[in-house]
């Protein structure tokens, strides 16, 4: 049997394409991975990237896939001869702003779950729903709007919870579902996030939901770190009675592990299961980013993640509860056109090829002549400007390769400025992470040092560390994030160019101009 040191920590990730497991030892390294893909280990739910689309916008997950690939993946770290007993504490991260329905029949279903089956055959009732709604539905446009009408507008609801109302937001999504067939939501007991509906089959009863995923759902009050009534009067009547009545700070022991993960896993029946969280504020977490650090995420989405002290809530950005310092927030900036733009813009302008546009990116220079462009993904959703005009193409087209990458840090710079942060370091993640020149340009925007990380597995890595906070916390509960023993794994990738970051600093009003105009069609 494969010997782990004693006391280490086990991080969940339930993605939106797979769930994944991290294992982590008290000084906070990588030990062990693993991890279920849905399409491929599950393909009994016909799922595409993890998910069913449906029509007029409508995206969902199978409730009882997600049931399914617990039981798959522990049996999976089973089956690798881990002794599983020298887990102390258990935490996960999730994909935010999904909902899972718990049926009225669910009520108690800890007291009925033994270990000689597994989860999903005993849990056949267990959801009011099967299919639930994830971040990727945009089907709930009335209700955002709705919301915002009886807030006394977007900025309003913003300076309230974080976030002007967004279709893939639990509250519109709740509110959909209310609305468009009551039946459910009569036949609910409990609402979970997909986070704290990990967190409840371990726990083996409902767990509650914790203020940082809870602040991405345009009902919490990000300030009094509670639920907000007016805003969930809004939405369904009786709310706060089936999403429970306190939302809980991050690392928060929740009690002991259910006794089906003991004895069909060899797991300790004393092993702690802590809160579990969303799966940006862990990202945030297993970086152990600072005052004045920013995570560029650069993937199928660009995303920012951002500690601040004193936000300023805006119609652009969502403002989270931090999800380790009480007293603090953190900012979140998603734009939905991330890697397929560029990759848009490299089969075009670059044949294909990324060391063809990288040279022309080099070749190019800085500030692209005065030139900008606000990029979709095609031609047809894509905005040049030469000089003061709006043109079809750049007089040489050659100016693209460099103003997509231009036209995107600008717009994070910006945005950061504007929330309140100032940067003083850029920690850089995802698929275009990989790339240089891509990275210059990030670092000679931002005017800041940027750092790479060697794990692809942050949401889970940072779960581990919510883990051994609650593990500590159990026996001490003074004990902060602070304590851990989590050593810095960045690396400096690229310096910036003092020159360069100066003209970009100069061209920031008229590209701030030109974005109030144009920059929305990147942002989601």
């Amino acid at each position: 049997m494969t010997e782990l040191l004693p006391d280490v920590f086990l991080g969940l990730d339930l993605s939106t394409q797979q769930l994944k497991a991290t294992i982590t030892d008290q000084e906070a390294r990588v030990v062990l991975e693993s991890s279920v893909s849905f399409d491929e280990e599950l393909p009994e739910f016909n799922t595409r990237g993890g998910v069913l689309v449906g029509e007029n916008g409508r995206v969902t997950a199978p409730v009882q896939m997600w049931v399914k690939a617990v039981d798959l993946l522990l049996q999976k770290l089973k089956d690798t001869q881990v002794d599983l007993g020298h887990v102390r504490a258990i935490s996960g991260a999730a994909q935010q702003h999904g909902t899972v329905y718990w049926s009225k029949q669910s009520l108690g279903f800890g007291e009925r779950l033994v270990p000689e089956k597994p989860l999903h055959e005993q849990l056949s009732n267990a959801f009011a729903l099967e299919a639930s709604p994830i971040w990727q539905d945009t089907s709930t446009t009335q209700q955002c709007r709705a919301l915002e009408k009886q807030t006394a507008g977007a900025q309003n609801l913003a300076d309230i919870s974080g976030s002007k109302a967004y279709e893939r937001f639990s509250g519109n999504q709740i509110a959909k579902i209310y609305q468009d067939d009551r039946t459910i939501y009569q036949n609910t007991q409990r609402i979970s996030l997909v986070s704290s509906f990990l967190a409840s089959l371990f726990l083996g009863t409902y767990a509650p939901i914790d203020v940082s995923d809870g602040s991405g759902m345009n009902l919490l009050n990000i300030w009094r770190r509670e639920w907000e009534p007016s805003l969930l009067g809004c939405c369904a009547p009786n709310l706060e009675s089936k999403l429970g009545k306190e939302v809980v700070e991050d690392g928060t022991p929740l009690g002991p592990v259910h006794s089906y993960f003991a004895r069909r896993y060899g797991f300790r029946e004393d092993l702690i299961v802590v809160n579990f969280t969303g799966d940006n504020p862990a990202t945030l977490l297993s970086m152990n980013i600072s005052e004045g650090g920013a995570v560029v995420s650069l993937g199928t989405s660009d995303t920012v993640l951002m500690h601040l002290n004193h936000p300023n809530p805006s119609l652009f950005a969502s403002i989270l509860c931090h999800p380790s310092q009480s007293g603090s927030h953190m900012g979140l900036i998603c734009y939905s056109n991330g890697s397929l733009t560029r990759q848009f813009v490299r089969d075009k302008y670059a044949n294909g090829s990324w060391e063809e546009f990288n040279a022309s990116v080099r070749q190019t220079p800085p500030g692209c002549n005065g030139r900008m462009g606000f990029y979709g993904s095609s031609s047809e959703d894509s905005i040049r400007i030469e000089g003061d005009s709006v043109v079809s193409e750049f007089s040489d087209p050659i100016y693209n390769t460099r103003a997509v990458l231009e036209s995107r840090f600008l717009s994070m710079h910006l945005r950061c400025m504007q929330l309140g942060l100032r940067t003083k370091r850029v920690f850089a993640v995802g698929g275009a992470a990989s790339n240089d020149t891509i990275l210059q340009v990030l670092a000679d925007v931002f005017g800041v040092p940027v750092y790479k990380f060697s794990s692809g597995n942050s949401a889970s890595q940072g779960a581990c560390y919510l883990a051994q906070l609650g593990f500590l916390r159990a026996s001490d509960p003074s004990t902060t994030f602070n304590d851990l023993r989590i050593k810095d794994t960045s690396q400096l990738s690229k310096q910036p160019n003092a020159p360069v970051h100066e003209m970009y600093c100069s061209s920031l009003e008229k590209f701030s101009e030109a974005s109030k105009k144009w920059g929305g069609i990147e942002l989601s």
